[in-house]
C-alpha cells in the first residue's frame, strides 16, 4: 500500500468542493457510491486530466492498494475510504473556498488542515480527527454542527471572522485550551461540552448562550461576556471550577433554568460563585426568575462591576486583586 502524508486539492475546476464526491471521506448519506465528477475537485495525489469510468481501477491504480492494474471485486470505494482515513496526515488548499459535510471526517491521523480562503465549514467535516491539532482557517466566517467534535488533541482555535456556530461542534475536544472568536454572535448547543481544557473565552458579541455551551468545562474558571442577554439550560452544567461569571450587559439577562450552575460553585451546596453584573442591576438579578434561586442559596456573591474595575465603568479590565480579595 503507498502511504501519502499530503493532499494538495487540485484547483482549476468548477465547483471546487471538499463534499460528498470523491474527496469526501466518508459514506455519501444515501449509500451511494463515491462519484467522481470531473467538474468538481479531486485529490492532488491521483494527478489525470480525465477521470476515468472504471472506479475500482482509477482507486487501485493511482492509490496502489492491491497492486497496480485494475481490479473489480465488491467493496472497493470502502477501501479507498479506509485507506485514507489511515494514512491521510496533511491537507491544505491555497484556493479552496469551502469544506463541505463529511470532507474529512474519521480521519485520524490528519494532524493539520490548512485552507487560507475557506469561509465555509461543512457539517460533520472533521469529526473525529482525534490527531488534529491545528487549524488554519482565518477567513471561516460560519462552522457547521459536529464539524470537530472529538477531535481530542486540537488545543486551540483561532477563527477571528466566524459568526455562527453549529451544535455541537467542539465537544469533546478535551485538550482544547483557548477560543479565539471575537465576531461570533450565534452559538449551538453543546457547542463546547466536555472540553475539559478549556481555560479562558473570548466572544465579545456572542448575544446568547446556548443550552449546554460550556458545560463540562472542568478547567473554565471565569467567563466574561459583555453584551448576553439569556443563558441556556444547563450551560455551565459541570464546569466545577467556575467560580466568576462576568455579565456586562445593561438589560438584565435572563436564566433558563437553575440547572444552567448544576455541579459548579454556585449550585446548592457549593462553596459559592461571584456574579458581577452593571450596579444598576444588582438588586434586580437577587428576585430575577431563577437568579432569585441562585442568589437564595446563600453562599453566592452578586456584585456591582463598577466596583471591580480598574477604571470603575462597566466596560472596564477586571481588577483581580480586588475582587479576590472583596467581600460580599
Amino acid at each position: 500500500m503507498n502511504e501519502f502524508s499530503e493532499i494538495t486539492i487540485e484547483t482549476g475546476r468548477t465547483n471546487i468542493h471538499v463534499g460528498k464526491t470523491y474527496i469526501a471521506f466518508s459514506d455519501n448519506a444515501d449509500g451511494s457510491d463515491f462519484v467522481f465528477d470531473q467538474q468538481k475537485a479531486y485529490i492532488g495525489f491521483a494527478v489525470s486530466t480525465e477521470l476515468p469510468t472504471d472506479k475500482s481501477q482509477f482507486i487501485w491504480k493511482k492509490v496502489g492498494e492491491g497492486g497496480s492494474g485494475g481490479g473489480t471485486s465488491g467493496g472497493t470505494d470502502e477501501r479507498f475510504k479506509q485507506l485514507v482515513e489511515r494514512t491521510i496526515t496533511d491537507v491544505s488548499d491555497d484556493a479552496l473556498t469551502s469544506v463541505g459535510d463529511y470532507g474529512f471526517n474519521g480521519c485520524t491521523k490528519l494532524r493539520s488542515a490548512n485552507f487560507p480562503l475557506a469561509t465555509i465549514v461543512g457539517n460533520y467535516a472533521f469529526q473525529n480527527c482525534t490527531a488534529l491539532t491545528g487549524i488554519e482557517m482565518p477567513l471561516a466566517t460560519s462552522i457547521g454542527k459536529t464539524s470537530f467534535n472529538g477531535c481530542s488533541k486540537l488545543t486551540s482555535v483561532n477563527m477571528p471572522l466566524v459568526t455562527s456556530i453549529g451544535d455541537n461542534s467542539f465537544g469533546g475536544c478535551t485538550a482544547l485550551k483557548s477560543i479565539e472568536m471575537p465576531l461570533v454572535t450565534s452559538m449551538g448547543s453543546n457547542a463546547f461540552y466536555s472540553c475539559h481544557s478549556l481555560t479562558s473565552v473570548n466572544m465579545p458579541f456572542l448575544k446568547s448562550i446556548s443550552n449546554s455551551l460550556f458545560s463540562s468545562c472542568s478547567k473554565l474558571t471565569s467567563a466574561d461576556f459583555p453584551i448576553v442577554k439569556s443563558i441556556g439550560s444547563s450551560a455551565f452544567s459541570g464546569s466545577n471550577n467556575l467560580t466568576i461569571l462576568i455579565l456586562r450587559s445593561e438589560t438584565l439577562c435572563t436564566l433558563g433554568s437553575t440547572n444552567v450552575f448544576g455541579n459548579t460553585p454556585f449550585a446548592s451546596g457549593k462553596a459559592g460563585g461571584t456574579l458581577l453584573v452593571p450596579s444598576a442591576l444588582v438588586e434586580s438579578y437577587k428576585t430575577a426568575t431563577n437568579w432569585s434561586v441562585i442568589w437564595g442559596y446563600g453562599h453566592n456573591r452578586f456584585l456591582a462591576l463598577e466596583d471591580y474595575t480598574v477604571d470603575g465603568t462597566i466596560t472596564g479590565e477586571i481588577d483581580w486583586d480586588k475582587l479576590n480579595g472583596g467581600a460580599a
